[in-house]
């Protein structure tokens, strides 16, 4: 779209950062530099890319076409208007923002500048995921009825609290893992009300955040479609799944146990939720080992083969559309900013819910 080589430059230095860096070097794509304000400089170096402390060095003192914003969830903003208006093309990790009406701008500052840009909502690149919407366009599980999804477990207090657990700075569970939220409203279409329950209810005082850890959502959709949620860190029984329902049948995305299933008159048929058997495999044993869907990485440690691969294939796909402007019908939401717009609204809404005890229209 832009030329035959893409050059990218990174924010964020972290968990995610640190793979996709390895992801695009292994891949022989050009990554040149990238900016953390804390860390990230002997990395840098050792992969062969110039650190800068600040975006703003960065953008003066590397030529690059496209930004990659990995660093934390309450900068995206600022990083996505810097890199539009400097003409930069973009990929940004979600959550984009944490308000709709900073996403909005942020869109509308892409399109403005006539640069791209992309939402990182990987679960569109899981093969179970695909499979599971592929069964519904071909009428495997009838007309659609209600979803329903839970990613729970529950946290110990902590010697260090990171940024991750505070409500203004990741936006909570709600922004932090916004995967279902948009999985269902990818299936469901845009919800249009939502009723949320729960607060902060067993983490409270030194060692905690102050995110809420108890959230029950209810969410209502056109055509009398409906939608539950619970997200959360205080629920022992640690589960992570979506279930999709319809007149006809119903699928299950089991993430703990890395199995996807369907049902209907005809019996049940099981599916893979990864590429092959050892991606699913090192998922149950990682699930087995932690609380849930109760899940962050450590900047320190290697993510696992299954999320690699998915971030892979959301990475060179980005690649391959500014080389070529091709882009598949079931990634457009990606790109024309409204997975991302969504997405955060239906998750601003629902804690509006909460806060003021009330259905709030979407």
């Amino acid at each position: 779209m832009i030329k035959e080589k893409i050059k990218y430059a990174i924010t964020g230095c972290g968990y995610f950062a640190k793979d996709i860096i390895r992801i695009l070097k292994h891949n022989n794509i050009d990554i040149v530099a990238v900016t953390s304000p804390n860390n990230g400089e002997d990395f840098a170096n050792d992969m062969g890319i110039k650190y800068f402390k600040t975006k703003e060095e960065m953008f003066d003192n590397v030529d690059f076409d496209a930004l990659i914003v990995s660093s934390p969830n309450y900068v995206h903003y600022d990083d996505v208007i810097f890199a539009a208006r400097n003409k930069k093309h973009i990929f940004c990790e979600k959550p984009i923002a944490l308000s709709y009406s900073h996403t909005k701008d942020m869109i509308d500052e892409c399109k403005k500048n006539n640069v791209s840009f992309m939402a990182g909502h990987i679960l569109y690149f899981m093969n179970g995921v695909r499979k599971a919407k592929e069964f519904i366009r071909d009428g495997r599980i009838g007309e659609l009825i209600f979803c329903h999804a839970e990613r729970t477990g529950f946290e110990e207090k902590k010697d260090k609290v990171s940024w991750k657990k505070m409500q203004k700075y990741s936006g909570g569970h709600l922004f932090h893992h916004i995967h279902e939220i948009d999985l269902i409203q990818s299936i469901l279409g845009d919800a249009k009300s939502v009723y949320t329950i729960g607060g902060n209810i067993c983490h409270n005082g030194e060692g905690y955040g102050d995110e809420d850890d108890t959230l029950f959502l209810s969410l209502k959709f056109d055509n009398n479609r409906f939608a539950t949620m619970q997200y959360g860190s205080s629920f022992h029984f640690a589960k992570h799944f979506v279930t999709i329902n319809g007149t006809g049948g119903a699928i299950e995305l089991n993430f703990t146990d890395a199995k996807g299933t369907l049902k209907t008159k005809d019996g049940i048929e099981y599916f893979s939720l990864g590429d092959n058997e050892e991606e699913d495999k090192e998922r149950r044993e990682i699930y087995n080992n932690i609380n849930g869907g109760i899940m962050y990485g450590n900047p320190n440690t290697l993510p696992p083969k299954w999320l690699t691969a998915i971030l892979s294939r959301e990475l060179l796909y980005f690649d391959n559309y500014l080389k070529t402007g091709n882009i598949d019908d079931e990634y457009k939401k990606l790109f024309n900013g409204t997975a991302a717009i969504s997405s955060v609204k239906t998750a601003e809404c629902a804690l509006k819910s909460l806060r003021e005890n009330k259905v709030v229209e979407i």
